[in-house]
């Protein structure tokens, strides 16, 4: 451990087995661990003897030693990840009422963060930077927290669009849609690595007005199935006369609507009542079409007739329930077009055609959008 020379010079061995020893068992614990900090230290005691040659009378001093490391080194960042690989969002939006004059609202994703992971653990300088690639699309935080653009160039471009073909028809459905891609790149200060996480954003339209001079079917008029419904709460009804077939002459007219625990009938002035049959009747002074049971009451949903035309009867009590729709009709959230026309089929729905208005609808009478 020490070497002392004639003169009484007394210094430590520096590769003394013991220092060695404190060295090998440190990189022993620490194997699994490249990047751990070197701290191996120790201390020892000893003594120097001082002899004289005439006498051989002796003195000793005490001689302790201590050994430290002292670590300088820095490790450096060696990679870079992120905790998402892709971020979705989405600008949805939602136009009701009048489809002249709508109410318009936007439904966005909320902010969403992206996390880096810097590697090694024991990297000193874990100082990152975001940036994002098209900023009309997405905006990225210091902290990389990223928010979608409602308002971006490419949304405008889209709108802007479709304002032109709803120039061409006031009452055409607005269905601006589209996607949009781009990337967030996160970066060290320490050796500039990089990593990226894709970010995609959806935009669509949902539009919910109303065409002038048609109504909304409302959201409980039973299955788009086309299968009929009962008055109200799904019960039959009960009458008597003419056979269906769709609406037809008027006939006899004169008489008032009653209710019972089943539902709504019409009663005429001599106590007869019109059964499986359809019925042009004034109710609040407005005159539409309804459609009577084999019990005589008022059917109301879905119903599909005797000659396998589709109709839907107002199930809303809202003034006109019973009533047979025409026009453009949103049901259940889908848009279904009723025959205007009083050609004897006047309210059946249009399966697998064009409307007058040029839109298409499915084989379930659903509008192609």
């Amino acid at each position: 451990m020490l070497r002392v020379d004639q003169e009484g010079m007394v210094s430590a061995r520096e590769n003394a087995k013991w220092i060695r020893d404190l060295i090998e068992a440190e990189k022993e614990k620490n194997k699994e661990n490249p990047y751990a900090k070197q701290e191996a230290a120790g201390s020892r005691s000893s003594y120097v003897t001082v002899t004289t040659k005439d006498g051989e009378k002796q003195a000793v001093c005490a001689v302790n030693l201590s050994f430290k490391t002292v670590d300088r080194t820095v490790v450096h960042v060696e990679k870079v990840s992120v905790n998402q690989a892709e971020l979705k969002f989405s600008v949805e939006k939602v136009l009701t009422g009048s489809r002249i004059s709508p109410k318009v609202e936007y439904k966005v994703t909320e902010a969403q963060r992206i996390g880096a992971v810097v590697a090694p653990a024991e990297a000193q300088n874990k100082s990152v930077e975001y940036s994002v690639a098209d900023s009309t699309v997405a905006a990225v935080s210091e902290d990389g927290v990223v928010t979608v653009k409602r308002d971006g160039k490419w949304i405008q471009d889209l709108e802007a669009k479709d304002a032109a073909n709803l120039a061409k028809n006031r009452y055409a459905l607005s269905t601006a849609a589209g996607s949009k891609k781009t990337v967030v790149t996160v970066t060290t200060e320490d050796g500039q690595k990089t990593a990226q996480c894709k970010v995609k954003v959806e935009f669509k339209t949902t539009d919910q007005t109303i065409r002038p001079g048609t109504s909304s079917g409302g959201s409980s008029g039973g299955s788009s199935g086309g299968s009929s419904s009962g008055g109200g709460s799904g019960s039959s009804y009960r009458g008597s006369s003419t056979a269906s077939g769709g609406p037809g002459a008027v006939g006899q007219t004169q008489g008032s609507w009653k209710q019972d625990s089943i539902g709504w009938w019409y009663q005429y002035q001599d106590g007869s009542y019109p059964k499986a049959c359809w019925k042009q009747l004034s109710y609040n002074g407005v005159l539409e079409w309804y459609h009577f049971d084999e019990r005589g009451y008022m059917e109301t949903g879905w119903f599909t007739d005797t000659d396998r035309h589709v109709y839907y009867l107002n199930p809303v009590s809202d003034g006109t329930k019973g009533r047979m729709v025409t026009g453009w009709n949103l049901i259940e959230g889908k848009w279904y077009y009723f025959n205007t026309v009083s050609d004897g089929t006047r309210g059946a729905m249009f399966v697998n055609r064009k409307t007058p208005d040029g839109y298409q609808v499915d084989g379930k009478g659903v509008w192609v959008q």
